[in-house]
């Protein structure tokens, strides 16, 4: 019978540290989740505050690109209207013969630089 009661006994130290042990992982879980939950809020707040700052430096961009547009005008088309870049294409003219080089190397040169503002624009249209 005393043999019974040590081993009776045993058997509920060994529930107690196994129902002790149980309580501390899921304690450690909890903290782990918690802990884990935190650092979730913190990322999702810093990529919110990114993706404000990113939108802030585009509308600066493309208030600084409106800007030089208007303190600066040019013959160019302004990318952003169709009808002014077809505009512009059919008013393309041949070169005479006495400056062709350097008439057709000037509408080269304009037609690059339509053709790279025509580029950023579609980048900022996509977002990039």
């Amino acid at each position: 019978e005393i043999a019974e009661q040590e081993r009776q006994e045993r058997e509920r130290r060994e529930a107690e540290e196994y129902a002790a042990a149980q309580q501390d992982r899921r304690e450690k879980i909890n903290m782990a989740e918690e802990a884990l939950k935190a650092q979730h809020e913190e990322l999702q707040e810093e990529r919110r505050q990114r993706v404000a700052d990113v939108a802030l430096v585009q509308r600066r961009r493309n208030e600084e690109r409106e800007s030089d547009r208007f303190f600066h005008p040019t013959h160019l088309p302004d990318v952003r209207n169709e009808a002014d870049l077809n505009s512009y294409i059919y008013e393309l003219q041949v070169p005479d013969s006495a400056n062709m080089v350097q008439d057709a190397v000037k509408q080269a040169d304009e037609m690059l630089h339509i053709c790279q503002e025509l580029s950023i624009y579609r980048l900022h249209e996509r977002g990039e």
